[in-house]
């Protein structure tokens, strides 16, 4: 599946007038999708998977 971008020539720092400039892609949509065709598309991304290294991590950051 391919993705379809344009270039837009956008400031380093907005609301700064003479920051530099830089080139970023933005996705161009297609079509609309919804949530339901999302959630049936990546049925891995619908569900929050716990492993060992996020138990870990939440163990570290609440003490």
């Amino acid at each position: 599946m391919s993705v379809n971008y344009s270039l837009a020539h956008m400031s380093t720092k907005p609301g700064v007038e003479n920051a530099p400039k830089l080139y970023y892609a933005k996705a161009q949509a297609a079509g609309e999708v919804t949530m339901d065709e999302m959630a049936e598309a990546t049925p891995e991304a619908a569900a929050p998977t716990v492993t060992r290294t996020t138990t870990r991590w939440a163990k570290k950051t609440t003490t």
